[in-house]
């Protein structure tokens, strides 16, 4: 895991995010941004902890509202 500073400019003003990089349990890569370092810090930490248990699901990988709806709809029937 990786946590650096990313740094732009927007309207004429500079703005700055955290970035926080790691592997998820298949290997894949994946980035996520916060505001401050602590935040990054902390869901490194319990992603890790995820991870190692094989629990980490990613928020790209997470089923939608709809989806969750249709298919707890689809199991209710049968």
């Amino acid at each position: 895991m990786a946590i650096r500073q990313r740094k732009w400019f927007w309207k004429g003003q500079e703005r700055k995010a955290w970035v926080l990089e790691y592997r998820d349990g298949a290997g894949k890569r994946r980035l996520k941004t916060f505001r401050t370092k602590r935040d990054a810090i902390d869901y490194g930490a319990t992603a890790r902890v995820d991870i190692k248990h094989g629990t980490h699901v990613a928020d790209a990988e997470s089923l939608t509202v709809r989806a969750a709806g249709m298919l707890w709809l689809a199991t209710e029937r049968s």
